[in-house]
């Protein structure tokens, strides 16, 4: 709660207790008194001090004058116990604002906001990176390791169709003046079992992936991601010959 809110919520309850003390002396005043011209001053004090200043009363009024300047002060003290009823309702759903700067930061500081600034595509808590030759135009399969290793990541694995399109999405800027884009790898291709092998052991059947039209075919277990630059022709998975010249790899880093 601000300053702000915190002064006005005093200030409220400070004119309920005024309302209610004035509200109580009138009555008991109007009751007791043997007639109206011995406390009419009084009264005038406590129901001026109620009442809009544009609206003071100036002298001692009649009966129905006063009584509709006591109603005025009955309701006025009503609406003023129910704004603050509400507003004791909304300060009890206020939640600590410690619990918010904690998730923002977490959010600041995660994998993914660390990867941004690297260039990278966060995917399950790792980083995704696309790494091109220092000098040379193309690498083969060590380069593109000793390339990741260099920028202290390994040959990237893709785990999912869906990662494979988020890959695609990422690297399609990056793909010069031709239509297409290769890029290493890290899993391997089993062809007696149509299967990708990962580093872990783990495998995946080939058909959870999205395949270049005519592959997988031969033996060569090393794989490369093509990626077209209108997002739809010949694009995918292939395996590849290790001594292939390709245009560049994914490297895979976990922060």
């Amino acid at each position: 709660m601000t300053g702000h809110s915190i002064i006005r919520s005093f200030e409220n309850i400070m004119m309920i207790y005024l309302a209610t003390t004035f509200y109580l002396m009138i009555t008991i005043s109007i009751e007791a008194a043997p007639s109206r011209g011995d406390l009419c001053d009084d009264m005038m004090r406590s129901v001026n001090s109620l009442c809009p200043r544009h609206e003071k009363v100036v002298s001692c009024p009649d009966a129905e004058q006063l009584q509709k300047r006591l109603d005025e002060a009955v309701i006025l003290n009503w609406n003023l116990m129910s704004a603050l009823a509400a507003a004791e309702a909304k300060l009890a759903k206020l939640k600590p604002t410690e619990t918010t700067t904690t998730t923002t930061t977490t959010t600041i500081d995660g994998t993914s906001g660390k990867c941004h600034a690297l260039g990278g595509l966060s995917y399950l808590e790792r980083c995704y990176v696309v790494a091109f030759p220092s000098a040379a135009r193309y690498m083969n399969i060590n380069e593109a390791a000793e390339k990741c290793n260099e920028t202290g990541g390994v040959l990237g694995e893709i785990y999912s169709f869906d990662h494979e399109t988020a890959l695609q999405t990422f690297i399609r800027p990056l793909i010069p003046s031709k239509n297409f884009l290769y890029v290493w790898i890290g899993m391997k291709y089993q062809q007696s079992t149509s299967t990708l092998l990962y580093r872990n052991g783990e495998e995946k059947a080939t058909n959870d992936f999205r395949w270049d039209s005519t592959y997988p075919k031969g033996t060569s277990p090393h794989m490369v991601l093509e990626v077209g630059s209108d997002g739809d022709a010949a694009v995918g998975l292939w395996n590849s010959d290790p001594n292939y010249d390709i245009d560049a790899v994914l490297c895979e880093k976990t922060l």
